[in-house]
């Protein structure tokens, strides 16, 4: 692997497991999709942004779909099977990761908590 060609993110995420959408997670899935050529589901236009007010703050900010993202379905598999085993490490399995770019996805818990927060993923992208 070459140093300049492959990067890391730590980011809070969202609750409901997406890649993409508005803020931080947003601002990385962006990034994804520009330099990494990750399919994240941004609308665009001619290659611009499409552009909506965001419903909390009314800033502009790229047209997202979260329902087409593929790492959500990915991520809410591993939560359900990871709440299952708080404590230990869960691998989504080959079928999981069917139609995504992913070469590997883990998942970690600290309780059986219904939410997703404190929970641990590491999504690596191929």
């Amino acid at each position: 692997p070459c140093p300049t060609e492959n990067f890391a993110f730590l980011i809070p995420g969202d609750e409901e497991l997406f890649v993409g959408g508005g803020a931080l997670n947003g601002a990385v899935g962006k990034l994804l999709l520009e330099k990494a050529q990750q399919p994240i589901a941004f609308e665009r236009q001619n290659g611009d942004y499409v552009m909506v007010a965001d419903v909390g703050t009314g800033r502009q900010v790229p047209k997202y779909n979260k329902e087409d993202c593929p790492y959500k379905r990915v991520h809410s598999a591993l939560f359900a099977a990871a709440v299952q085993r708080p404590g230990a490490v869960v691998r989504a399995g080959p079928g999981d990761l069917q139609g995504t770019p992913l070469v590997a996805a883990l998942a970690r818990v600290t309780s059986t908590s219904p939410h997703p927060f404190g929970a641990m993923f590491v999504t690596v992208f191929g």
